[in-house]
């Protein structure tokens, strides 16, 4: 039983970071909102096609995390700085949620 649960933790650690998607040098076209999410439009478009329209979300912008990442696009969208890295993964509806984004000096 030890076994069967370690290998089932280490396919879905496998599975969670084989999701994961970066892209690099990219530039904020424009910022939305929509209920508790934000969403982003970047130069180039991501480049995991599964992406809904093109866009990538924050996914909750009440928790501390959610504000510090809108709190960082903010900037760095009025201050016209690109983005270097930006990390997201689908949800499975479709919809690509970041999980870290840095941006460039």
């Amino acid at each position: 039983m030890k076994k069967l649960i370690t290998l089932a933790v280490s396919m879905l650690i496998s599975f969670s970071a084989s999701a994961l998607t970066t892209d690099t040098a990219r530039t904020i076209t424009s910022i939305g909102a929509q209920g508790q999410s934000a969403y982003l439009i970047l130069t180039p478009a991501p480049s995991l096609a599964s992406c809904a329209y093109g866009l990538v979300y924050l996914d909750d912008l009440s928790t501390a995390a959610g504000k510090a990442l809108y709190s960082t696009l903010l900037t760095a969208y009025s201050q016209g700085k690109a983005l270097e890295r930006v990390d997201y993964a689908p949800n499975g509806a479709g919809v690509c949620v970041i999980s870290l984004i840095q941006v460039g000096a």
